[in-house]
């Protein structure tokens, strides 16, 4: 059966599944995809709905990797779920919303690459106290307040290169490493 299941949009209107063996997951969820990936599919809409049904057919499921969207919606993880690590790259929002992630507490690994948020806003990641790892790299962040991460008790690696000047992400490092016990790799 498939491990992993990719849906990408072609032309904004088709969707294309992969693998073939995608369908005989649906007949049997037991042995379905542990991640799924979401890619080029810009409408929010199609997004949730996408989730919605892997969320509620594949108790396994706990990837998902969702690339070039061009927003963050809350309401995609509202169905119970067991998500480890969520990855979003390329997507051209500015910001995480505060909410995003509160339908996600068994969050471990959270990385949104290559975007153009320039906000991290205090109280985004109060949702999900088992994260251990944040990448943030290579977005357009200038500044993040170092209360974003000091509810986390678990976090054990923060990298956020690619964004902060030196100066402040040095400052930022010093005080998380003084702030969050756990915090073995902090990398700016």
């Amino acid at each position: 059966m498939a491990e992993n299941v990719t849906i990408t949009s072609d032309d904004g209107d088709f969707l294309r599944l992969s693998p073939h063996d995608f369908v005989n997951s649906w007949l049997f969820p037991e042995n379905g995809p542990v991640s799924l990936k979401i890619v080029n599919v810009s409408d929010a809409i199609i997004i949730s709905r996408v989730i919605e049904v892997a969320l509620k057919q594949y108790p396994r499921l706990d990837t998902i990797t969702i690339n070039l969207c061009s927003s963050l919606d809350p309401a995609w993880f509202d169905h119970p779920n067991e998500i480890k690590t969520l990855k979003i790259t390329g997507c051209s929002t500015d910001h995480i919303p505060v909410d995003f992630l509160r339908h996600l507490p068994s969050l471990e690994h959270f990385a949104f690459i290559n975007g153009v948020i320039s906000v991290v806003s205090v109280g985004v990641f109060d949702y999900t106290p088992l994260l251990q790892t944040i990448t943030l790299t290579h977005n357009e962040i200038g500044n993040i307040d170092p209360h974003v991460f000091t509810s986390l008790n678990n976090l054990t690696k923060l990298y956020i290169q690619g964004n902060l000047p030196s100066n402040l992400g040095m400052l930022l490092k010093n005080t998380l490493f003084n702030s969050i016990p756990s915090l073995e790799t902090v990398v700016v």
